[in-house]
């Protein structure tokens, strides 16, 4: 069984392991740049875009994964269950929901079990162990460099925190499938 960790957003990421718990891949969520609106007078600026089909295409790399790992699809994901915060412009909430709609549909595309997590409850389980009152973020890189430390440059600086969350929300849906530690 493949299980995969998703941090839906421009910043977010995606991650996999196996049913050891070894993490396979972790990598940023699918973007490109697009042009701002041009403004006379300034440099050109980019945005990051997400584009629904880069998700397929991920999607459909993993479901490739266990076709040759297990000669047919064996895929759990789990996908942060996210909502606009109280300080995010109207344009930043509605690309986070785009994000995570588009995401819920790739998943739903690629015929994958999943669940969705809130950060919350999945934060309370891996997080267990890192001094309380540190930011979440933070906390999911400590985690995650515990965890995984061969994968120690993925997460060695503070922007890390998508690939990291990533890679616990596998772990934790690894252990919620296999009924592991998840009290």
């Amino acid at each position: 069984m493949l299980y995969v960790g998703i941090d839906p957003g421009k910043d977010g990421a995606y991650a996999v392991v196996d049913s050891n718990g070894k993490l396979l891949r972790v990598e940023n969520s699918p973007i490109v740049k697009a042009e701002k609106k041009r403004v006379p007078g300034k440099n050109v600026s980019h945005k990051k875009v997400l584009v629904p089909s880069l998700q397929v295409d991920v999607l459909r790399d993993i479901r490739q994964d266990s076709i040759n790992l297990f000669g047919d699809v064996r895929v759990f994901a789990l996908l942060e269950q996210v909502s606009s915060r109280l300080n995010d412009s109207v344009i930043n909430a509605f690309d986070f929901g785009l994000s995570y709609g588009a995401w819920q549909a790739a998943l739903s595309a690629m015929e994958f079990q999943f669940e969705l997590a809130l950060p919350t409850r999945w934060q309370k389980v891996m997080h267990k162990g890192v001094t309380p009152g540190i930011e979440t973020g933070e906390a999911s890189r400590i985690i995650a460099l515990r965890l995984y430390p061969e994968f120690a440059k993925t997460f060695q600086f503070k922007n890390s925190h998508g690939r990291a969350d990533a890679a616990l929300l596998a772990e934790y849906g690894r252990r919620i499938h296999q009924s592991i530690n998840v009290a």
